[in-house]
């Protein structure tokens, strides 16, 4: 899933389990244009257990009535001149109703051909005594302004910034932005903080700071939400102005870890001082006027892992072997990184979220990539010590294995092995 959904833009994250990874899947194959929509909502709780229901919206070719009593169907295909070009026999459907059924629960669908299907099915669970709450966020910077051209997205944000009791107001374009800053301005409560979509239209040129020039005077921090894809394109001015940035789909604790950050290093700029020594936080990152200043010791090491005992186990050896290292949690985080970075080695979790460690080794090591670097040595990090794996990583193009729990004595091999011996 997560290729199909790289190639058309659409983040690969998936709820509930199997039924949700393949109505996901299923939308992402069906959806040329628009988006896709996953969501989670509450609909009975009380002490022991609650009820929720995920649906999964798309605006996909759709489905006709006599399609849906038939969509459940073993082997059922919706449009059979579509099979040479989607993979699949027809089964993943029912293999969902069955699944649901057995967990007492039901699959609906509602679609109109043309618009677009929800699939959806509610889940009752039972709580756990030790389950972690929403992450909750304490911070002054408030109102907030937040700027996306999607509708949902923004929506979403909002949403999220209301449940923390923070006052947030949204705008649909750069126009409507500029009109709702002069009326919180006229109105004596400016926005604090400044969320901003980093692939809105109006972005992608470098005359914008002729069009906007409130967003580069007003003396407001600007939190920028950027896709996966190449940012190289970005004003310069704009990425001076932006004090962070969040890598979408953006997921709570990224938020606000970098709306903390930014209240921090505006109380007190030794705060940012210090920020800009550590790894980048999971899921995002400081933009390059920072990285700048960071990387006057250049990190030499990418560490792409998603599990955080694991990244202070490695971070700790190698600190302890004389190497810096950059952190990143997926394989879409590590092509972005190596993009921009030049490194000499990488230490490649095999199995991450969203784009695992092989299919990243695989789009590195293509000719055409625009990584600096596709001959770096990418070293696999995997628990997987059975026969015949190793050989899967070196078909995906891995330079070297390292089997799990992770050592001084494994590192130090690698290191011997595969970079320059003066270090250590």
């Amino acid at each position: 899933m997560g290729r199909c959904a790289a190639r058309r833009g659409f983040p690969a994250n998936c709820p509930s389990g199997a039924p949700g990874c393949v109505l996901t899947t299923n939308a992402i194959k069906f959806t040329e244009h628009g988006e896709i929509v996953i969501n989670v909502t509450r609909e009975h709780e009380d002490d022991r257990c609650v009820s929720l229901r995920f649906a999964v919206r798309d605006t996909g070719i759709g489905l006709t009535e006599q399609q849906q009593k038939h969509v459940f169907d073993v082997f059922y295909q919706v449009d059979p001149s579509l099979k040479r070009r989607q993979s699949g026999v027809g089964l993943g459907l029912s293999i969902v109703k069955n699944l649901l059924e057995r967990m007492d629960s039901d699959i609906q669908v509602a679609s109109t051909p043309g618009q677009g299907s929800e699939f959806s099915f509610v889940l009752h669970l039972d709580k756990q005594p030790d389950a972690q709450g929403m992450p909750e966020l304490a911070t002054s910077l408030a109102p907030i302004l937040v700027v996306d051209d999607n509708p949902t997205a923004l929506n979403d944000l909002l949403a999220r910034l209301n449940y923390q009791r923070l006052d947030a107001h949204g705008a649909g374009s750069m126009a409507a932005a500029r009109q709702r800053l002069s009326e919180m301005q006229a109105a004596g409560s400016p926005p604090q903080l400044i969320i901003l979509n980093l692939d809105l239209p109006e972005l992608q040129t470098q005359a914008f700071a002729l069009h906007w020039p409130e967003l580069l005077q007003a003396n407001i921090p600007i939190l920028g939400l950027a896709p996966m894809a190449n940012r190289s394109a970005l004003p310069r001015k704009l990425i001076a102005k932006v004090a962070y940035i969040v890598v979408k789909p953006v997921r709570n604790c990224d938020l606000f870890d970098a709306i903390t950050a930014i209240e921090g290093a505006m109380a007190a700029p030794e705060a940012l001082a210090a920020k800009l020594l550590e790894p980048l936080p999971a899921g995002s990152g400081w933009l390059d006027s920072s990285l700048s200043e960071r990387n006057r010791s250049p990190a030499q090491v990418l560490l792409a892992e998603d599990n955080v005992v694991n990244q202070k186990v490695v971070l700790a050896i190698l600190n302890k072997l004389g190497y810096a290292a950059d952190v990143v949690t997926n394989g879409f985080e590590a092509l972005e990184r190596l993009r921009r970075h030049q490194y000499q080695l990488v230490l490649m979790d095999v199995q991450m979220p969203g784009m695992d460690g092989l299919e990243a080794t695989r789009l590195l090591r293509n000719p055409n990539s625009d990584v600096l670097n596709p001959a770096i040595p990418v070293i696999a990090l995997t628990a997987h010590a059975v026969e015949g794996y190793r050989e899967i990583c070196q078909q995906a193009g891995m330079s070297d294995y390292v089997t799990k729990p992770i050592t001084m004595k494994q590192i130090r091999r690698i290191l011997d092995n595969w970079l320059p011996k003066e270090r250590y």
